[in-house]
């Protein structure tokens, strides 16, 4: 006997989203030139100046407050979080050698780190555990603390280039993505060894960004608009180039059904900007048409930081509105866009074998989200089954088209009570079990 309310939401495939372009710019401060921006503990941003200035703010507010002054004469070269994005501390990569560490609860910083004999420009930094980070710099540098900043050691990376950004994807693998040439070095062994990664491009690469953990999944950036996606063992997918974007700013959000699988915003020169979205396949993602800030045409954006507003974030509602903070060279500025998708445009999705996942949210209440993948069209049976094996809810019972579906699990009532169920799926010889949680 059905004691719930299962209602099918979407069957996903590869898509490609676009939106009315109800959004806009806003300038919310006229210092700078700004150098960096970072996004950190759920909602907040933080943005450098050229000398040394850090102001913060909220994703959802105009509001920008200054926070502190650093050192006469220090040039800030990037904005990192302090490990796990939480919290009130952010880390600010110098000209000169030095990291500051910042409280931006009450806006004040320490002269955190100096690397010894290096006088040169630290140009970012990311943390691979609460003690191991690395700075990557000048002149194929890249430095290890494993000693929460402590102490340095410098790595024999094999390269004599600008290095732009370095970025950490598991305990096992640190990449970065490097300038003049198009260089990209990667490391298996916690930056004991680095090897050599053909790109396919000689453009200059920005940055690197890690979009998803399993499968690994990077998006890289670079002068000349280049743009791809890399799973951080086998070469970089082939650039694609003329966009002239360089940066970009994202947030790793967890799946959110019926909304945007949003990426990110990439940014450049004469104010133009454009929207990077996932797809559902893993590595696969897609780009919107270049647009440029209205009444901003000439301003060099040199970095963003994208956040999801939520409706109501005390319930955990689900995210209703895009919000961005984009670094300039007059200042900095703020866009926002109901994600309301105008237009969807389907494209098949290869899948090469069955697969039935875990669900999200888990626990859950009052919903969570069931999906599989059918590598051919195949009858499916989707049940729902208490502890002690008796059939809970028929979810699918019926002939299915080849791809990857995706439904939500909405309990509709209270007869359903808190507990451990098992979810099977069964489909041609393919049989899988998961457990969930309904949580009230």
């Amino acid at each position: 006997m059905n004691k719930i309310i299962i209602i099918v939401a979407l069957i996903l495939i590869t898509v490609n989203l676009s939106y009315a372009q109800s959004g806009n710019w806003v300038k919310v401060s006229s210092a700078g030139p700004f150098t960096s921006t970072v996004g950190f503990d759920t909602s907040m941003y933080a943005a450098a100046t050229a000398n040394g200035h850090i102001y913060t703010g909220d994703f959802r507010s105009d509001e920008v407050t200054h926070c502190v002054t650093l050192p006469t004469g220090t040039t800030v070269k990037s904005l990192s979080t302090s490990y796990g994005e939480l919290g009130c501390y952010i880390f600010a990569t110098t000209g000169n050698g030095k990291v500051y560490k910042i409280n931006t609860c009450n806006c004040t910083y320490v002269l955190w780190s100096t690397i010894p004999s290096y006088s040169a420009g630290l140009n970012a930094m990311a943390w691979k555990n609460g003690t191991t980070a690395f700075l990557c710099g000048e002149d194929g540098k890249i430095f290890r603390t494993t000693t929460d900043g402590l102490s340095w050691t410098q790595q024999n990376t094999g390269v004599n280039v600008f290095l732009n950004d370095v970025e950490v994807l598991s305990d096992t693998v640190v990449i970065t993505a490097v300038g003049d040439g198009g260089i990209i070095i990667k490391s298996t062994n916690n930056g004991d060894n680095w090897t050599n990664v053909p790109s396919g491009t000689t453009e200059w690469l920005d940055e690197i960004n890690v979009i998803n953990q399993n499968p690994s999944t990077f998006l890289i950036s670079g002068s000349g608009g280049v743009l791809s996606t890399w799973n951080g063992i086998n070469s970089p997918v082939p650039f694609t180039t003329g966009t002239n974007l360089g940066f970009i700013g994202y947030d790793n959000f967890p799946p959110l059904p019926m909304y945007l699988p949003l990426v990110g915003i990439n940014v450049g020169d004469n104010g133009s900007y454009s929207f990077i979205y996932t797809g559902i396949a893993p590595g696969t993602y897609s780009l919107s048409l270049i647009q440029q800030m209205y009444n901003y045409t000439n301003e060099y954006l040199v970095s963003v930081a994208a956040g999801l507003k939520k409706k109501d974030s005390k319930s955990g509602a689900a995210f209703d509105s895009l919000v961005a903070i984009a670094a300039g060279n007059t200042g900095l500025f703020r866009y926002t866009e109901a994600i309301i998708p105008s237009a969807i445009k389907e494209a098949p999705l290869v899948v090469s074998s069955f697969g039935l996942s875990q669900n999200y949210p888990n626990p859950f209440n009052p919903s969570t989200v069931i999906s599989y993948q059918l590598p051919v069209k195949s009858f499916v049976s989707l049940k729902l089954y208490d502890v002690t094996g008796v059939e809970v809810a028929t979810l699918v019972n019926e002939e299915k088209e080849a791809g990857v579906h995706n439904y939500e699990l909405r309990i509709l009532n209270s007869e359903l009570v808190s507990g451990v169920y098992f979810y099977q799926m069964v489909a041609s010889e393919f049989v899988s079990t998961k457990k969930l949680v309904v949580m009230k």
